[in-house]
C-alpha cells in the first residue's frame, strides 16, 4: 500500500474537524513529567482516508539540544497522532 499524502489542513478549505472533535492547534504539548515542551502548530492530514495522522509541534524554547530558533522558525516536528 502506498503511503499517504500528507496535506496541512489549512491548506484544506474544504475539511474542517468534525463536529464535536477538539481542535487541537494551540495547544501545549507535555511530557510525561507534565512539563510543556511544545505548542501544536498544525494538523497534517491524509485527503484520502480524512484522518489527521500527525500533529506539527512547535518546540519551545530553552529545552536541552533543541538549538535557538533561526530567521524563519524552522524547530517543529511531527508526532503521531492517536486519538
Amino acid at each position: 500500500m502506498p503511503s499517504p499524502i500528507l496535506r496541512r489542513l489549512r491548506d484544506l478549505p474544504n475539511f474542517e474537524m468534525a463536529t464535536g472533535d477538539p481542535d487541537p492547534r494551540g495547544w501545549p504539548v507535555r511530557g510525561r513529567d507534565g512539563h510543556a515542551f511544545g505548542t501544536v502548530q498544525e494538523l497534517l492530514v491524509d485527503p484520502v482516508s480524512q484522518r489527521v495522522l500527525y500533529l506539527n509541534v512547535q518546540l519551545a524554547e530553552g529545552l536541552p539540544g533543541v538549538p535557538p530558533p533561526g530567521p524563519t522558525p524552522t524547530d517543529a516536528f511531527c508526532c503521531p497522532f492517536r486519538p
